[in-house]
């Protein structure tokens, strides 16, 4: 996978979804990466991102999800 590296400020943020968004639409854009191929970006804490273009010409990003827990669970698990 490609690995973005989306800086604010010279700090890297864990994930933001309008950069991953805009990388891939210039890869394909530019023809650096065919228009139906699949990008997969690689996250500094979120793991891997997927983009696919549709039919349509829309993007879909298929973004990392936590499985849920109750309320306070992760904080008690810290500890």
């Amino acid at each position: 996978p490609g690995i973005i590296k989306p800086t604010v400020v010279n700090h890297q943020v864990d994930l933001c979804g309008h950069a991953t968004l805009g990388a891939a639409h210039a890869l394909w854009a530019t023809g650096r990466v065919a228009k139906r191929r699949r990008i997969e970006f690689e996250t500094k804490a979120s793991g891997v991102l997927i983009c696919e273009q549709s039919e349509g010409g829309w993007i879909e990003m298929d973004f990392p999800a936590d499985p849920p827990s109750m309320a306070g669970e992760k904080a008690s698990q810290a500890s």
